[in-house]
């Protein structure tokens, strides 16, 4: 049978899925997560929950991420991925919804600026948001959702959505 599915329509697909996964994730880890609360560590916080020092780290781990995205390189993007995460961050994952879609829609990614009011870690998880450009298309969102895993703040999604 022949696929009559348009991209815009597989885009929209792709991104319910994710979507779905990171939701169905997350709601399944919050009680593990709740019981370990730890306050962010002293200095100033640029959003809730989130000191420099750890923006400082997550933003680089960003940086990699998305020069992996530029580069096709699967290694370096999914070098900061939980473990746990290791179902979805996979080669042919990339292939479909980093490739096919989002470098096919949006280009390469050029460049970033942090949106705390749109920015939350709290009890081990949560997400930066960032506005970006991409070379066909200006004004971009980067969401990046974050768990502790291991002691350690790691990615479980990075999504690209055009601006509203």
């Amino acid at each position: 049978a022949e696929n009559s599915n348009s991209p815009e329509e597989a885009f929209v697909m792709v991104r319910w899925f994710s979507l779905v996964a990171v939701l169905v994730l997350f709601v399944s880890l919050l009680p593990a997560f709740s019981q370990n609360a730890q306050p962010a560590p002293a200095g100033k916080e640029l959003s809730p929950g989130i000191s420099e020092e750890t923006f400082k780290t997550l933003d680089a781990m960003v940086d990699k991420a998305l020069d992996g995205y530029n580069n096709a390189d699967t290694k370096v993007f999914y070098a900061d991925f939980a473990k746990s995460m290791a179902a979805i961050a996979t080669d042919q994952a990339f292939q479909t919804l980093y490739k096919d879609n989002y470098m096919t829609n949006f280009g390469k990614y050029k460049s970033k600026k942090f949106d705390p009011a749109k920015s939350v870690l709290s009890d081990g998880m949560g997400l930066l948001s960032y506005t970006a450009e991409f070379e066909k298309n200006a004004k971009m969102t980067v969401s990046v959702n974050i768990m502790k895993e291991e002691d350690k703040l790691l990615f479980m999604q990075i999504q690209f959505n055009p601006a509203p």
